[in-house]
């Protein structure tokens, strides 16, 4: 798994190839089961505090959404997450900023792709979405080929990177929030192994996700698009949150 540090407020993963790091884990319940509704901020004025361009922009902001990152949980607006460009100078601050692979935050990418991508359509002349978004092993966008606006899209995206990269992000959490779920069964026979006898034979069980084919083995997410461009991310077909 790779991250893409271009910036310090915008770190995002790079699609995977469907595999996982079997170490990682996912976030808690109940930082999962979170509301997902994005905020808008209540005005400051009267107020003697004085705020950051940030904030400022935070509290009119419809974008902003409870994100799970490697800094902790905090609201984050994802329009300006996604635009921002200034260089990221330490690893330190681009992992702070990064967004984690955790249901919360697939649910927060979905609702906000699905508030912001049919606007994003008609202001480029596009009257329909494409049934499916997705990533190849490389990162690269794929289109359905009988999509009738499969040109226009692609150009559109080109010309604003901050579309792709959030289309792009929402794809490869799901991926490994997907990995994640998949691979749950054997971490948790693995923690209750007696030996090492044991430990042979769950590997040997779940040696579909271990080997060098082990990308078949993961679930395939799609972005999954209505004709207005409303989302669902899907896992082999089934709503992954």
């Amino acid at each position: 798994m790779t991250i893409d540090t271009n910036n310090s407020y915008n770190v995002t993963y790079t699609a995977p190839s469907k595999g996982i790091n079997s170490a990682l884990t996912t976030q808690n319940s109940a930082a999962n089961s979170l509301p997902q509704v994005a905020s808008t901020y209540p005005s400051a004025r009267g107020s003697d505090v004085t705020l950051s361009d940030e904030a400022k922009a935070m509290q009119t902001s419809t974008a902003v959404y409870r994100m799970d990152t490697g800094s902790g949980t905090k609201q984050i607006d994802l329009d300006r997450y996604f635009t921002q460009s200034s260089p990221v100078n330490d690893l330190a601050s681009g992992a702070a900023n990064l967004l984690l692979p955790s249901t919360n935050n697939v649910r927060a990418l979905q609702e906000h792709i699905s508030s912001v991508f049919p606007d994003f359509l008609t202001k480029h002349g596009i009257s329909e979405a494409p049934q499916t978004v997705l990533f190849d092993n490389q990162g690269t966008l794929v289109l359905p080929n009988d999509y009738a606006y499969k040109e226009e899209l692609t150009a559109a995206l080109e010309q604003h990177p901050d579309m792709l990269k959030t289309l792009k992000t929402a794809h490869a959490l799901s991926s490994h929030v997907a990995g994640i779920q998949a691979t749950a069964p054997m971490r948790e026979a693995l923690a209750q192994a007696n030996s090492q006898a044991e430990v042979d034979i769950i590997l040997e069980n779940f040696s579909a996700y271990l080997g060098d084919n082990r990308a078949q083995a993961y679930p395939e997410i799609s972005l999954q698009f209505s004709a207005k461009g409303e989302l669902t991310i899907t896992a082999d077909g089934q709503s992954l949150v």
